[in-house]
């Protein structure tokens, strides 16, 4: 199950620019070293136990049988310069505040839960039989995603209104209610383009 979240939107100064995207995570991360959990907050862990974090890096995959999902989450850049969209950064690594010349927007949190218990139903302990198509048996250091910012001016402006840390909320606008749900159907324009080979994916979205 995926779900996304938009956090610390009370120090958000602007809506997102039109256009733009941003990448969080490392795909080539292979160790902790390569994780910066302080801004990225890359974290795998049982979400309804047992807790085994103090155990083992924490961008690793859990170390013993979830008793419910496998959970990871991801946060993405939240400060970005409004002249040159392509520039972005975390306001986690300058103190809390964006560098300057940036604006804050509000964070994306990727919050992913894989339900495995029937696909291993005896569980495990120690490494878990499970692998990231970028990585290695049992590593969940390499978990990354993308952000192509989608939304409509208006929506986001009704999104800046959920100032409080705690407070949950739909966003409606003018095309929609927010507690409708998605109505769009997702299409493949171009669906004779594109490969299933992850490292030739990854010189072709080759961003930066």
């Amino acid at each position: 199950m995926f779900s996304t979240y938009y956090e610390n939107i009370d120090k958000a100064e602007i809506p997102y620019p039109q256009d733009f995207f941003a990448i969080a995570g490392n795909a080539t991360a292979r160790n902790q070293s390569d994780v910066n959990e302080s801004t990225t907050g890359l974290t795998w862990w049982c979400e309804n136990g047992p807790e085994d974090r103090q155990n083992r890096n924490r961008a690793l995959m859990p170390r013993v049988t979830c008793s419910g999902n496998i959970q990871v989450i991801l946060r993405f850049p939240d400060c970005v310069q409004t002249s040159n969209i392509k520039n972005y950064a975390y306001a986690a690594a300058n103190g809390g505040r964006c560098p300057s010349g940036m604006k804050r927007v509000p964070q994306l949190r990727f919050s992913v839960r894989y339900n495995v218990r029937s696909l291993i139903p005896k569980g495990w302990s120690g490494t878990p039989p499970l692998k990231l198509a970028c990585g290695e048996v049992g590593e969940g250091y390499c978990f990354h995603g993308d952000f192509i910012n989608g939304w409509f001016d208006d929506a986001q402006e009704n999104l800046l209104k959920a100032t409080s840390r705690n407070q949950w909320m739909r966003v409606d606008g003018a095309r929609g209610q927010g507690k409708a749900g998605t109505t769009c159907g997702p299409k493949d324009r171009d669906p004779t383009k594109g490969t299933s080979d992850y490292l030739k994916s990854v010189e072709m979205m080759d961003m930066h």
